[in-house]
């Protein structure tokens, strides 16, 4: 077996909330009404992609930094893969209190599935790891910082960071 490291990391949180954040966001709708939050029409892997987003909403999922701790112990056969995580939705609402009211409830789906996930081993990397979890909803946030593009007017951004996720991988 070969290291997966981030992309693995990535490929495994993508399939659980393709699986999950449409039920997840029924729910949410039924417990809070309106505004209304629709499932992503669009996921996408990395950043730079971003800048090519046409449909809204949209999810992403990158690691745009990892820390590999190779185990002397192994022989150079394992290591333990630490690589920072962030997942967030684009929204688009021409009203700016529904579109903030919008980013803070993807922002506690987006928590609820990576919890959920891990409880159900359904996502097998440890993500319950200090640092803390960020999540920025702020105009000009993480997202945009990550792919040094402005966000148009209208047009919201949620990320949560979890710095540091981790998992020892064998060869």
């Amino acid at each position: 077996m070969a290291f997966t490291m981030a992309e693995g990391l990535v490929e495994e949180v993508i399939a659980y909330f393709t699986a999950n954040m449409g039920t997840k966001l029924t729910i949410q709708n039924a417990e809070l009404g309106a505004p209304a939050l629709a499932a992503p029409v669009a996921t996408y892997r990395g950043l730079t992609s971003l800048d090519l987003v046409s449909a809204y909403p949209a999810l992403f999922v990158a690691s745009p930094r990892t820390v590999v701790a190779p185990l002397p112990s192994s022989g150079g056969q394992a290591s333990t893969n630490k690589p920072e995580l962030v997942i967030g939705v684009l929204v688009l609402d021409a009203n700016e209190e529904n579109l903030q009211i919008r980013l803070y409830r993807y922002a506690r789906a987006i928590v609820e599935l990576l919890l959920e996930g891990v409880v159900a081993g359904e996502i097998t990397w440890n993500l319950v790891t200090d640092p803390e979890w960020e999540v920025d909803t702020a105009p000009g946030g993480k997202l945009s910082e990550l792919i040094r593009t402005e966000i148009d007017d209208f047009v919201g951004e949620v990320a949560v960071t979890i710095p540091q996720a981790n998992k020892i991988e064998t060869k």
